[in-house]
């Protein structure tokens, strides 16, 4: 038997991502040997060569090259190379030494913050969306920061209360809805979360995985309300992104069998079971249908 509170919605950790643009070697202020040692460390870390593009990050901090504010911004870039090449405390460090600059900047927590976020560190990801917030309260990105680590402590109430702020904040921005449904969901709330899903689809999503996540999501409530025939559609629509997202085709599978479309289940449970042919569900799904297949 399906039981849908076996499956859980996937959801992607949002990421600040640094600002490249201050430090383009076209800008006119900056000099000529600035310009060539931050072309030189880009292509390194195009070239996932880390030490490479630190090694440089540190010639240009140490010889004094830049403004404060591009200072700051090689800081955070040498931080990113730490990261990739798993020097965490070097990372934290450079990190750490954006905010001891004044003026201190709010987005300089949210790059912490967020750093904290991917490695687990919830405690301190969360006291630095806080900070952020008491320095820049009108800016969305610190509540709704904040909810993604309360989902990630599993509080999907206190969670919904963050993004409810970023929304009444800016309503205009489609992550906050995508984040708010996805605990909905979790909670059960499934007109709630479908609504969501509706009101990020009018907005402008520009996350790599936003349109993905909303079809698979909204798709999963109709299936969880077992409306079956608007569940189909999209997952019709995520496949079409993720053609080999093995839980997708196993929701679409089931969808389609409940609408007594066997045959096209049994194309999508054959598919998932290829990805995954260690799953007893989509086997047992499988032997069922071609069961009934075979009988006269």
């Amino acid at each position: 038997m399906f039981r849908k509170s076996a499956f859980s919605i996937r959801v992607a950790v949002a990421a600040v991502t640094v600002v490249l643009a201050a430090l383009t070697p076209a800008r006119a202020n900056l000099s000529d040997k600035l310009g060539q040692i931050l072309q030189e460390a880009q292509r390194a870390e195009a070239l996932r060569l880390y030490e490479r593009a630190v090694e440089l990050y540190r010639k240009a901090l140490q010889e004094g090259l830049g403004s404060d504010g591009e200072r700051r911004e090689m800081l955070k870039l040498r931080a990113v190379a730490y990261e990739r090449s798993n020097e965490l405390a070097k990372a934290e460090a450079d990190l750490t030494a954006v905010l001891q600059m004044k003026p201190v900047e709010a987005m300089a927590y949210a790059d912490r913050g967020y750093f904290f976020l991917r490695h687990g560190r919830y405690p301190d990801a969360l006291s630095d969306f806080v900070a952020g917030t008491r320095i820049d309260p009108g800016n969305p990105l610190f509540p709704f920061a904040a909810g993604r680590v309360l989902v990630a402590l599993k509080n999907d109430i206190g969670a919904v209360a963050l993004y409810n702020d970023a929304i009444r904040l800016n309503p205009k921005i489609g992550t906050p809805y995508l984040a708010r449904a996805e605990s909905y969901i979790r909670m059960k709330m499934y007109r709630e979360a479908i609504a969501d899903y509706d009101r990020a689809m009018k907005l402008k999503l520009t996350g790599a995985n936003d349109w993905f996540f909303l079809h698979i999501g909204r798709g999963y409530a109709h299936l969880a309300m077992e409306s079956y025939d608007r569940a189909e559609p999209d997952f019709d629509a995520a496949l079409a992104m993720a053609p080999n997202d093995f839980q997708t085709l196993v929701w679409r599978g089931y969808a389609r069998e409940r609408l007594g479309r066997r045959d096209l289940a049994i194309e999508d449970y054959e598919r998932a079971y290829r990805i995954t042919p260690r799953s007893d569900w989509v086997r047992a799904s499988l032997n069922r249908l071609r069961s009934y297949a075979a009988q006269p």
